[in-house]
């Protein structure tokens, strides 16, 4: 398959499994650092940046989302692909 290449997908931010894991559970709308100090929280003001990598011949696009809570500045990253079984494939396996 012939790709055309823009840059490459990236990890940034907190890596943690755990802070992830616990974002992914809210579906990416509650901080977890923020969640920890409030427990009740409903939502969390998430900024989300979705930088694409590349595109494929079929149209299918592969980046990074970046996702900061605006409240306590905590960050992390997604990659994501179109053409995964799971849009984020990092937490295809999480439970």
């Amino acid at each position: 398959m012939v790709m055309s290449a823009w840059g490459l997908q990236f990890s940034s931010g907190d890596q943690t499994v755990e802070n992830r894991k616990l974002f992914a559970k809210s579906y990416f709308k509650k901080c977890p650092m923020c969640i920890k100090q409030k427990p009740d929280l409903e939502k969390s003001n998430i900024e989300e940046n979705k930088i694409p990598a590349g595109c494929r011949m079929n149209g299918d696009a592969y980046g990074t989302t970046v996702f900061k809570c605006l409240d306590c500045k905590w960050e992390t990253s997604f990659q994501w692909d179109d053409a995964s079984d799971c849009y984020y494939y990092e937490t295809q396996y999480w439970k």
